[in-house]
């Protein structure tokens, strides 16, 4: 079994997560804290994606493989709009993230694969997320 600490396990950013937060909404998942089923991973705790979304799951995150394979060496996205601390919430602006594409296009793929594994399992295997 793979855990966080594994120098294994994969990581991706948190900005790139909530980039792609509105897709990741798409799939079921399970939030064992709460022992309860959710849409999309909750960002600050535990995450199980099972057999039952891990095909959705799969499909978002290739798709975000492929669509970012297009992109430039450098990534440059949009992220969350902030503001200096005492500022008026207008004078704010979005983030600018940027990541290394083939490093995102590789990890997107791999999970994109292990949900595959998973889809197939007979809810034998899942996912574990464990927050941003």
């Amino acid at each position: 079994m793979t855990f966080i600490n594994d120098p294994n396990s994969l990581k991706i950013h948190d900005d790139l997560i909530r980039y792609m937060l509105d897709a990741i909404n798409w799939f079921p998942t399970y939030n064992p804290s709460k022992s309860e089923t959710q849409a999309g991973l909750c960002l600050y705790g535990p995450t199980i994606i099972r057999d039952e979304g891990a095909n959705t799951a799969a499909k978002v995150f290739r798709s975000y493989a492929d669509l970012f394979s297009n992109g430039p060496q450098k990534l440059q996205l949009t992220g969350l709009w902030s503001v200096e601390e005492g500022k008026p919430f207008a004078e704010g602006s979005y983030q600018k993230i940027e990541f290394a594409r083939n490093e995102v296009v590789g990890r997107l793929r791999r999970l994109a694969a292990d949900l595959d594994q998973v889809a197939e399992s007979d809810d034998e295997m899942y996912v574990l997320h464990l927050g941003i």
